[in-house]
């Protein structure tokens, strides 16, 4: 009976369509016919007579959301996520059975299926009869399985005269439905119409003179047994297929730290470095005090780089002179005077004499002041020198700075090339709502490379005995009784000013200068502060203080630079109820 009400509208709308047509769209029926399957898929029959009037269309289009976000069961308990519907266009054709022309878009969360030819166009009324397969659209609870569908969608832009669906219950002998509702009108609404029901085989409805952005929704909900639930693997398997994009972002932080401290602990960790540190009593012989902050850390820092100052200073090459003038009101600035005492010799190793050079340049004086925002272009050249110096005594296989940009440039362009894949798979997969998480999971995996690529370098093993060393000579500097001190002292007079800049770099200048405080009665000749010390008032701890402060100028002055200029799932019975629009499907279409 239904097959021969729906001939006769087709008939009637074939000749509709043969007389004078308005400029008005409209649909003049859309048919809708569902077989729910066993398996709990189903096939979706849409046959939709439409009204073009005088108007010329390429043809229509359908929209069908997909994608949900939504409490997801993955077999192994529910999580927050995206659930994805999955769908396969059968075939489009007309009334007469014939294949019409179409093509399969995928958009946003949803697929638009266009039907009709970009070189061809149609008028009046056209008939388009979509066929479709749905699967995972069915929501399963303890009491019945519910078949939840937005049958026309609430997006159409024309007016629908007439809607009738029908809902075909599975197997040869379906039981009655638990219960059943429908929803008709805007998105939201819970207005209903009158539905029939044939008790075990089928649920139909008819719904009339519905405005554009209108339509039908229904909800059944069936007795267990009669759709089988898909098992647990399947259920993991959908959910991992359509959240792949946001699982890889998620874990690619944790992959990037997992392989980068495996890298460490094969490549990257120091030969021999957890034996025990014995006291060293003199320096290493051959790493002057730049070379050792260098070797410690592995970074050749500013204040290495200046230490060479203080050691030059107690070797004999430059003088430093504190000089104090005033400038507004009660206010004093102190700058340091740089003064040549003997000519760089073959005592001083390659950095020593480049340092020098660029220290006076050809001048025998020269005032820190003078350096302000000039010696920073020499900083990277003086890195380099210690670096090639430390590789040179073999205490590094290779230059630190190089290990250190070869990982951190290395792993940052694959990380960068995957999140470009990901992101192409992810808009492929219609997954584009997780792209964003690809950018930060980028990010963050490029930064944890970049912290790990800064211990990457690898010490020798004869730079780890070196470290040891240096460690040791720490111990000593700072723990060293003072009976000792004033024993090497009669030996050695220079030692406090000999040793000065290896305790600077090390970190224990002062305790260093306390085991000399009352053995030392004026300062060391290198260094002339610009308030002379009367007799018995010198103190090592005001000499290092004044020091320090002197350093703390120097590297800020060394590395200052010119400013730039520049300006400045829920169910359709639930407490919340279920409404117009709820449910899997929807969408709408119109034409083009």
């Amino acid at each position: 009976m239904r097959n021969y009400i729906l001939g006769l509208a087709l008939l009637g709308a074939f000749f509709l369509g043969l007389s004078p047509a308005s400029g008005a769209e409209a649909i003049d029926l859309f048919d809708i016919q569902v077989d729910l399957q066993p398996d709990s898929s189903f096939v979706v029959t849409e046959t939709i007579v439409y009204e073009f009037g005088d108007n010329y269309k390429h043809g229509i289009y359908r929209d069908i959301p997909l994608r949900h976000h939504r409490d997801v069961d993955t077999g192994y308990g529910q999580i927050k996520g995206a659930y994805n519907v999955r769908l396969h266009v059968l075939g489009v054709g007309n009334e007469r059975g014939e294949g019409r022309l179409f093509k399969v878009i995928h958009q946003g969360d949803g697929v638009r299926i266009r039907i009709g030819s970009p070189e061809t166009t149609v008028t009046g009324t056209q008939i388009y009869k979509i066929r479709y397969v749905v699967q995972r659209a069915i929501n399963y609870f303890a009491e019945w399985d519910e078949f939840y569908w937005n049958a026309t969608g609430h997006q159409w832009n024309v007016p629908i005269r007439k809607a009738q669906v029908k809902v075909v219950l599975p197997g040869k002998d379906p039981a009655p439905l638990v219960k059943a509702a429908n929803f008709v009108g805007y998105l939201g609404s819970t207005d209903s119409v009158l539905a029939t029901e044939q008790p075990g085989f089928s649920y139909e409805l008819t719904a009339e003179n519905l405005s554009p952005s209108q339509g039908v929704t229904l909800v059944l909900a069936l007795q267990k047994g009669q759709l089988q639930e898909p098992g647990k693997r399947q259920k993991l398997m959908w959910f991992l297929a359509d959240n792949i994009i946001l699982l890889i972002s998620i874990g690619l932080p944790l992959f990037i730290l997992l392989a980068m401290g495996l890298l460490y602990w094969k490549r990257g960790r120091d030969p021999d470095s957890h034996l025990p540190v014995m006291v060293q009593y003199e320096a290493p012989k051959d790493l002057n005090p730049a070379e050792v902050g260098t070797l410690l850390d592995e970074v050749a820092h500013t204040s290495d780089i200046v230490s060479t100052v203080l050691d030059l200073a107690a070797r004999g090459y430059i003088k430093i002179k504190e000089i104090e003038t005033k400038t507004l009101l009660f206010f004093t600035n102190t700058d340091y005077e740089f003064i040549k005492v003997k000519e760089a010799d073959n005592q001083l190793n390659s950095f020593e004499k480049k340092f020098l050079r660029h220290l006076l340049g050809a001048k025998d004086s020269k005032k820190l002041s003078e350096l302000k925002n000039k010696f920073y272009v020499h900083l990277s050249d003086l890195q380099d020198e210690l670096y090639a110096a430390l590789v040179k005594k073999k205490m590094f296989p290779r230059k630190p700075s190089s290990v250190r940009t070869s990982y951190a440039v290395v792993t940052s362009i694959l990380i960068v090339l995957l999140g470009v894949l990901l992101v192409v798979v992810g808009i492929h997969l219609n997954q584009e709502s997780h792209v964003p998480f690809v950018f930060v999971s980028c990010a963050l995996s490029v930064g944890i490379a970049i912290l790990f690529s800064r211990v990457m370098p690898r010490k020798s093993l004869k730079g780890s005995q070196a470290v040891r060393h240096c460690r040791g000579f720490e111990e000593f500097l700072s723990r060293v009784e003072k009976d000792r001190i004033k024993r090497m002292a009669e030996k050695d007079p220079q030692i406090f000013g000999r040793l000065l800049p290896y305790a600077v770099v090390l970190g224990c200048a002062d305790e260093w200068a306390e085991k000399f405080e009352g053995l030392l009665t004026e300062p060391p000749d290198w260094y002339v502060s610009h308030h002379p010390y009367s007799p018995g008032s010198f103190r090592t701890g005001l000499l290092v203080r004044d020091l320090g402060q002197g350093m703390n100028s120097m590297a800020n002055t060394f590395k200052s630079q010119p400013q730039s200029s520049g300006g400045s799932g829920s169910s359709g019975f639930s407490s919340g109820g279920g409404f117009s629009g709820g449910g899997f499907g929807g969408g709408g279409g119109g034409s083009w």
